[in-house]
């Protein structure tokens, strides 16, 4: 947080912290899916947005899900996701999400020409991270 940033609540309250993606990861996500900043995307929610506003504030970014990966390989039609997907390979499919990203999925497994509404259709919204 920057500036000055005060906020007083009673003993019961909760705060909702919403977190953004930085410049740099949305820059890397754009640029490794071969997307166009210029893009607007249809969200889940029906709204429209800019890619690069979606990337940093509407959808996670950062880790991967076996969710992600089975609506991905949708479009991808990837051999290997469909391997990991596989019940008997669960071990394999833990190992290859751990400490994984968003731009490592599409790294390894590149889909050329995907539109960038289908791929946001494929990734979590980011949630609010409440404390009390």
């Amino acid at each position: 947080m920057s500036g000055q940033f005060r906020v007083e609540y009673l003993p019961g309250d909760s705060l909702a912290i919403v977190p953004t993606n930085s410049p740099e990861v949305v820059g890397q996500v754009i640029e490794g899916g071969g997307f166009d900043t210029s893009d607007t995307v249809e969200l889940k929610s029906g709204s429209t947005k800019p890619l690069g506003e979606a990337f940093a504030s509407d959808l996670d970014i950062t880790g991967i899900t076996k969710n992600i990966l089975k609506k991905y390989n949708s479009f991808a039609h990837s051999e290997k996701l469909e391997s990991l997907l596989d019940p008997q390979n669960k071990v394999a499919l833990d190992d290859y999400l751990w400490g994984r990203e968003v731009i490592d999925l599409l790294t390894d497994f590149p889909v050329p020409g995907l539109a960038a509404t289908d791929f946001c259709s494929t990734l979590r919204k980011q949630l609010p991270v409440f404390t009390r």
